[in-house]
């Protein structure tokens, strides 16, 4: 997605062991973070899989609404400093085993 200093969000999909993994997904927002993961997951044929962050209890709820059931938990793990970046913007990691 871009804004007028440049990108603002951004998504991305791939192919896994039988699925489609959405992520990750970066965005100004959780209405952004909405669209992305329907543009990225709303054709495609088969199963997916969506680590959504669990700070985000409403975009979790909207991805049940959805039709996703949902399934286990992890927990971040952090050894040393803070995660790198602007966490507030990271709906959705590329993997949890990479966060």
């Amino acid at each position: 997605v871009d804004g007028p200093d440049g990108p603002v969000g951004y998504g991305a999909c791939w192919s896994n062991t039988g699925m489609t993994v959405v992520g990750p997904v970066v965005a100004a927002d959780e209405d952004m973070a909405r669209t992305l993961i329907t543009e990225l997951a709303g054709d495609v044929a088969g199963y997916v899989r969506l680590d959504v962050d669990h700070r985000w209890s409403d975009l979790l709820d909207w991805v049940v609404d959805e039709g996703c059931e949902p399934g286990s938990t992890t927990a971040v793990m952090i050894h040393g400093d803070d995660l790198p970046g602007d966490r507030k913007r990271l709906f959705m990691p590329l993997t949890v085993a990479m966060g």
